[in-house]
This record gives structure tokens, sequence and C-alpha cells, in this order.
């Protein structure tokens, strides 16, 4: 049997990103404000350290634009996930990049002079109790960048950069979500399912054939080693590239970096290192000897003599041949969410009317 393809499916059950755009002829309108919207924004530079109003007033057209390049990112990101080999797709995601590269660019300009007001001007508006407090876990990390930031020519040049210290990770979407061909094998009916690593993780892991997760996941394997090569010299580049810019900045380490870094123009996740480290180091003394002893046990379930990463989300119980329809599911999921009371359960309620979900 051909894979299904995604204009196969009933159109109840897939996603409407007409809420975010109606078209693409409204995508492309809403990069073209957003170009128009570089000016207005690069005025307020002079402005910045003028008082907490003029300061607000950036912070607030500056939301405008993030809100805008997260919406455009968003509409050509979802349309790229449902078939990257798509030359519309593809056109879509690389015009979202291109925007939000030259606008990134724009509010480095801006960050950049925002951080070259006296440290003692951006403290104070860190700690405003007026509307500019709104801000201030923003303003804060401001602070926190005040001693990694580079000079404004360096800023400059890293934003101009952006979309090319981007690669790594476009060429690994790429690879995995379009170029990637790992064939197909025979699934629990001997009929033919093609094997992608979305296709894995969504079907064969699940399955309760265990002959058919080893067939699927075999081939996802084989596939994936007719790019090793390429797909590892995509991660060390990406290793490079962020112990560079670590060292550049001045920080103690490239997770440093990571976890308070914010030059990008998006919040950082401001978590410590020392915690963010605890983590694993909790889960590997702790939880590992109960999901080891887990794992035996559903070896031995299986019959395995040794349990594979495909078989790790297998079902223990045989429910392959209940046939739960979609408005069934529907009605379960709403079900299993009402103990979270109506709020939360609304929001689940409009995500499948609204046709949210893929």
């Amino acid at each position: 049997m051909a894979p299904l393809r995604r204009s196969d499916v009933p159109q109840e059950q897939v996603w409407d990103l007409t809420h975010i755009f109606a078209d693409d002829a409204a995508f492309d309108e809403a990069i073209q404000k957003l170009n128009r919207a570089r000016k207005p924004l690069s005025d307020h530079a002079k402005t910045l350290g003028d008082s907490e109003a003029a300061l607000l007033s950036y912070l607030r057209d500056r939301d405008v634009v993030m809100e805008q390049i997260q919406r455009i990112g968003a509409y050509a990101m979802l349309s790229f996930s449902e078939d990257g080999a798509d030359s519309r797709n593809q056109t879509l995601m690389a015009k979202a990049q291109s925007v939000s590269v030259s606008l990134m660019e724009e509010l480095t300009r801006l960050q950049n002079a925002y951080l070259a007001l006296p440290f003692e001007t951006q403290k104070a508006y860190a700690s405003s109790t007026g509307e500019l407090s709104t801000y201030r876990e923003h303003l804060l990390e401001m602070v926190h960048m005040h001693e990694h930031k580079l000079s404004p020519e360096a800023e400059s040049a890293l934003a101009a950069l952006g979309e090319a210290l981007d690669a790594p990770s476009t060429i690994y979407r790429t690879a995995t979500g379009a170029d990637l061909a790992c064939g197909t094998v025979p699934d629990e009916s001997g009929e033919e399912f093609l094997v992608t690593p979305f296709s894995i993780m969504v079907r064969a892991e699940t399955s309760i054939d265990a002959d058919f997760r080893k067939r699927a996941y075999d081939a996802l394997i084989k596939g994936l080693s007719l790019h090793h090569n390429t797909l590892g010299a995509t991660l060390a580049t990406e290793i490079k590239k962020n112990v560079a810019l670590s060292r550049l900045r001045g920080y103690s380490s490239t997770a440093d970096m990571l976890l308070h870094d914010s030059s990008g123009g998006f919040p950082s996740d401001n978590v410590d290192v020392a915690f963010f480290e605890r983590v694993p180091e909790l889960l590997l003394k702790q939880l590992s000897p109960h999901m080891q002893r887990y794992a035996r046990l559903r070896a031995k379930v299986w019959g395995l003599p040794k349990l594979r990463f495909c078989d790790v989300k297998a079902p223990v119980i045989d429910t392959s041949n209940e046939k739960i329809p979609f408005a069934k599911a529907q009605s379960l999921i709403l079900d299993a969410v009402a103990v979270m009371g109506p709020d939360h359960q609304e929001i689940v309620r409009r995500a499948f009317t609204e046709k949210w979900i893929y």
C-alpha cells in the first residue's frame, strides 16, 4: 500500500493554519509589513536612555515585531513539518528565515544601543516599579548580558551571520525531514510501511509487533548510516560554533552560554548550570535502577532476549485490534482532562474544534 499523503488525510483530522495566516498571500503580506516596521523600530535607538517612557515605547513596539516574527516562523515551520520535500514549504521556510535574520540584525543593533547606556541606568530601569516593571525579567537579562557583550561592530557582524550560524540545524532538519531515504518494510499486516524518523516515532515504536518494530528500526539505522558522515560533521560544526561563541562572550562554558544568552533576541532559560547538571545526575542515580528493572520486566513480558530502543514504547497490553475513531479519541481525551478543571478542558476542546493539532 502506498504511503498516506497529507492530501489524503481527512481535513477534520489535520491542523488549520488559517488561524495564523489565511493563505500564503497573507503570509507574504505579513513579511512585507514586518520589513516596513524596521525603520520605525530603528528610530528608538536615539531615545532608549531618555526616560522610562521612551524605553517602554520601544519595548512595546519590539513586542509587536517579535509576535509577527513568531507567527511567520510558526506558519512556515508547521507547513514544512507536513512535507519537508515540498518546494512550496521549503520556500516558506526560506522566506521566514530571511526576514527573521533581517529583523534580528535590527534588534541586535538596538540591543547594542541599550547596552551602551551607562550601567547604572540599565540597573535603574531593571528595578523600576512603574509600568516598565512589566519587562523586569528582560531588563535583568540585559544587566546580566552587560558583562558578556562584544563591541557593537562584532555584535552586528554576528547578527548578519545569523542565517549562516543556523546552518547546522537547517541542514539537519532538511536531511532528516526531506532527503533521508530509509525505504519500506512490511508492517504487521504485510503492507508496505514507509520508514522515516517521524513514522518510526508515531507508528512503529508503539506497535505490538516486535518483528515489525525491529524491521522498521533496522531500516532507519541503515538509512541514517548512509548519512552519518554528513550528520556527524553537521553536529560537530554546531558544537564548535557554540564553543567559539561562548569563548568570545566570556562565558564559563558553552552550557552557561546556552542557558543564559539572549543575544538572539529571544529570552534565555536563565537556569543555573549546577541545577541543569544536577537533573541528569539525579536521573542516573535515583531513577535509572528502577527504569532498568522496568526494562527487564518488559523484555520478559515480550519474550525478548534484549530490549532495544525500538521496544521501549511498545505497549505491554495488546490493543492492536481496538480501532478508535477520531471523534471517539476526542471524547476520551476531553473526559481524561476534566479532572484538571473546566478551563483546561475548554482549551483542549478548542484544540480539536479549531484544529490546532496535526
